[in-house]
């Protein structure tokens, strides 16, 4: 399978504002999901105080500190982000089927 070349997807960052993007995880849209979920593996932050930053490291390490404080347990991260040449499979669009 062919890879996608490196920085990619760099200049990608979501097009939220700058303070927005300096609290990652605290809009009140949060509990919708991500409006770029899953994060690429090359994916950085466009702006604010983390630009340039891979969003992958800065979600994860959010993610823990808040697991933490929660007091609630986690495994292992799975990765660094999901390829960048690689299609969710729920983004693939299938043929109709006939009944």
């Amino acid at each position: 399978m062919a890879r996608a070349p490196a920085g990619a997807w760099a200049a990608a960052g979501t097009p939220a504002a700058t303070k927005e993007q300096a609290h990652p995880g605290e809009q009140a849209c949060r509990w919708n999901g991500s409006c770029a979920s899953p994060i690429n593996e090359s994916r950085v932050l466009a702006c604010g105080p983390h630009k340039g930053k891979s969003v992958w490291k800065l979600a994860r390490k959010l993610f823990e500190a808040r697991m933490y404080e929660a007091g609630l347990a986690f495994g292992p991260s799975p990765g660094q982000g999901w390829p960048d040449d690689v299609i969710p499979p729920y983004d693939v669009i299938k043929k109709p089927t006939r009944a």
